[in-house]
């Protein structure tokens, strides 16, 4: 991670904006950051800190007290920090939770912490990446390779606390170490192994409760008792077979006899049944006899049925014939009758209008034709006095003085034809009486010549009838002598015996089949008798309840022996497969057990369950360590002038703990390896700044490693000498050189004479300001 750009706001000792662009050291890695005490050149720390994981470099400053007190009410705390890590830049912007003047109105609202995390594309543009306090801080810490712990013991390294790796424990270091170089595949392995040993225990004392199952479920204490009591069954087994075989024997000999016992029952009772068939049949033999009677008559009759039917077809043809003669007799009458009526009618209305009476037909026709004359005259008389009316009223409107009338030629006309209103009246009375009369006239003249042709209808449908009655007495009376003639020549006496005799054809037929059947029935009762008797001949009907109760004690005797039988077997077949089972279960348990041996040293010796108490991840750490504290050898004994350097220690210290990442310093004056903690303030700072600088410098140099192109280093620089800070100075200026940032915080003015590069905080009454001197 290397820093671009800080912009804070209303935050600790800067109340207004500021902005540190780191930019502005071009190509000098080492700066200093330098202000009277109280200024602000920590809360710079705290502000990184802060955008990347939300809290300040050191414990001792909380979150929610970041803002700053010369901030105005209305103004936000937040901070912006762009920076780079590997190819990629980034920009985390966050604010504390904080108390801020509302809007509107009076008091104060509290607003949430914030923070989101973006990446700055080639473009320019702004890719979202976190929106969430908790999602930007574990993304940064992904990015980065540290959480904030980690963070301020290697790449920030506030005062009084970046010598915590140095002098902490070594599960704390462990931690860390594991963090720093992703070792965590090693803890997997332990994990692994631990798990593979578990479970090949498990599954050997689930074979062992398998076995102890296998044995209770057989009530066997051990293999040899299961092996004894197969031999018990085997035997029982053998014996329960013989006695099987000799009770399915008799049960077949008891079957047998009781199939015989049960077919010469069936015999007898098959004689029996025929016998009351046959008897039965008998009994019904008068019934037969007199039903062929009837069939002999029916079919007698059958021979006279057709003449018969053809004579009553007849005479309901004559009957009809005469019903309809007489129908048409009363409809010739009233036809008669009707035109008698419009006769009279018509008679009536001519002599009013000519005074002519009309004595017969032949005048009556007369008399029609002087009507139809007539009314053709009445029609003219009325069409010409409409006429003349409207000629007139026509002549009169169109005649003009001094122009000839058309009627007289007269040039003046004083007495223009006119017709008065009453007049007019008149005239139209007469016409509409005309019209009525010719009306009525047509009306009736209509009337009376339906009724005469309705008239000649009724007389030929009359005359017809009367000619189809005559023909059909003639066909009945035919019909009846030839019926007769035959009944007379038959075995019937009478009309009487022959419709008694006389039967529907479905009938006789059904008298047919009743006959045939019996016939068929009789002869079959017959054989059958016969053939049962002759079954049963010289024979005693058996008992055939003891037949049955033999058969039931056989049978209940083989079911028997068949159960235990079958209960034996399978309990032989349970112990034989009880056997097999344990047989595989013993080459199971022996494989697990070779396995579990193996299994079990390997996780108990990289868990360190060992004289050690190393792990096998604290083992790969030990060298990961060595080579840390390797390289900061290198710069403790230049800065200590060869009095210090740190090693590792192997002694076990506490054994409830994990040992091997302890760290002590060995003195080349007492040639003595003793505790860090012992080191004085200022040889503890060089001993923390070596092992910080180391750490760095094996971080990026393992393949996978994670880069440090930054530190920063807050105070300490107080408690050396003036040897001892130059060595210290010349350290850091030699470690820039590699392209790292160096930052460092101190009071020391001789710093501000050697550094070049300097970031001054200067304090104000309204908050602090900072600014770079290049």
């Amino acid at each position: 991670m290397k820093p671009l750009q800080l912009t804070m706001q209303a935050f600790g000792a800067y109340a207004g904006e500021q902005i540190i662009d780191f930019t502005l050291l071009g190509d000098k890695n080492f700066f200093l950051i330098h202000g009277p005490t109280g200024s602000g050149k920590t809360t710079i720390l705290d502000a990184i800190s802060f955008a990347l994981y939300g809290s300040a470099s050191g414990d001792l400053r909380e979150s929610k007290n970041l803002r700053s007190d010369y901030a105005p009410a209305e103004q936000k705390t937040e901070v912006e920090f762009t920076f780079k890590s590997g190819e990629y830049i980034y920009q985390v912007l966050r604010s504390p939770e904080q108390e801020l003047k509302k809007q509107r109105g009076e008091g104060t609202r509290k607003v949430p912490a914030a923070a989101a995390l973006f990446k700055i594309l080639t473009d320019g543009s702004k890719k979202p990446l976190a929106a969430k306090s908790d999602e930007v801080t574990k993304k940064i810490t992904e990015l980065i390779g540290f959480k904030a712990e980690q963070f301020r013991q290697i790449v920030l390294l506030p005062q009084g606390e970046f010598r915590r790796f140095l002098i902490a424990e070594s599960k704390d270091r462990k931690a860390i170490l594991e963090t720093i170089f992703k070792t965590e595949l090693y803890r997997r392995i332990e994990a692994l192994l631990a798990e593979r040993s578990t479970a090949i225990d498990n599954d050997y004392k689930a074979l062992k409760q398998q076995q102890q199952f296998i044995l209770n479920s057989t009530e066997c204490e051990n293999n040899d008792q299961l092996l004894a009591d197969i031999q018990i069954f085997l035997q029982r087994q053998k014996e329960e077979t013989a006695a099987l075989q000799t009770a399915s024997a008799q049960l077949a000999a008891a079957k047998l006899q009781l199939q015989q016992a049960q077919e010469l029952h069936n015999a007898f009772a098959e004689a029996t049944a025929a016998r009351t068939a046959f008897l039965t049949l008998t009994e019904q033999r008068s019934a037969v006899e007199t039903a062929k009677t009837e069939a002999a008559q029916a079919d007698k009759a059958a021979l006279l049925e057709e003449i018969y039917n053809s004579t009553l077809r007849a005479h309901k043809h004559n009957q009809e014939c005469l019903s309809a003669e007489q129908s048409a007799q009363q409809a010739t009458a009233a036809a008669q009758a009707k035109l008698q009526e419009l006769h009279q009618k018509l008679s009536e209305q001519l002599q009013q209008l000519d005074g002519q009476s009309i004595k017969d037909t032949a005048n009556l026709d007369k008399a029609l034709e002087l009507l139809n004359q007539r009314i053709l005259q009445l029609h003219s008389e009325a069409a010409k006095l409409s006429g003349v009316t409207s000629e007139l009223e026509r002549l009169a409107a169109a005649l003009v003085d001094n122009e000839p009338c058309p009627v007289c030629g007269a040039l003046q006309h004083p007495h223009p034809a006119t017709i008065t209103a009453a007049q007019k009246s008149e005239l139209q009375l007469k016409t509409q009486t005309i019209t009525r009369q010719v009306q009525s006239l047509q009306l009736l003249q209509q009337s009376y010549q339906q009724a005469q042709l309705h008239l000649a209808g009724c007389e030929a449908t009359l005359k017809a009838n009367q000619a189809a009655s005559v023909n059909a007495a003639k066909e009945f009376s035919a019909l009846r002598e030839h019926f007769k003639e035959r009944l007379d020549a038959s075995d019937f006496e009478s009309q009487t015996a022959f419709l008694a005799a006389l039967r529907t054809e479905s009938t006789r037929k059904q008298l047919q089949q009743t006959i045939a059947a019996y016939e068929q029935n009789l002869a079959a009762a017959t054989d059958r008798l016969q053939r049962a008797q002759n079954a049963v001949n010289g024979k005693t009907e058996p008992e055939l309840s003891a037949c049955k109760a033999a058969e039931q004690q056989a049978d209940a005797l083989y079911r028997q022996l068949t159960a235990q039988t079958a209960v034996t077997a399978k309990e032989l077949s349970d112990l034989q497969k009880a056997q097999l089972q344990l047989q595989e279960l013993e080459k199971k348990m022996g494989t697990l057990q070779d396995a579990y041996q193996t299994a079990a040293s390997l996780a108990e010796t990289a868990r360190g369950n060992n004289p050690s108490r190393l792990t096998f991840s604290a083992f790969v750490l030990q060298a990961i360590l060595d080579d840390v504290l390797q390289a900061a050898n290198l710069r403790l004994t230049s800065m200590s002038r060869g009095r210090y350097s740190l090693s590792r220690t192997g002694d076990v210290l506490d054994a409830r703990r994990e040992n091997g990442l302890n760290i002590e310093v060995t003195d080349s004056f007492t040639g003595v390896a003793r505790p860090v903690k012992t080191l004085s303030g200022g040889e503890l700072f060089l001993a923390s700044l070596s092992l910080a600088l180391g750490l760095s410098d094996v971080v990026q140099a393992y393949a996978g490693g994670i880069r440090l192109d930054t530190i920063l280093v807050d105070e300490g620089f107080g408690t050396l000498d003036s040897e001892a800070l130059d060595m210290a100075i010349r350290t850091l200026t030699d470690l820039q050189k590699g392209g790292r940032l160096v930052g460092i915080i101190s009071h020391v003015s001789e710093l501000r004479e050697r550094i070049s590069a300097r970031l001054e905080v200067i304090p104000g009454q309204r908050g602090s300001t900072a600014v770079f001197h290049v």
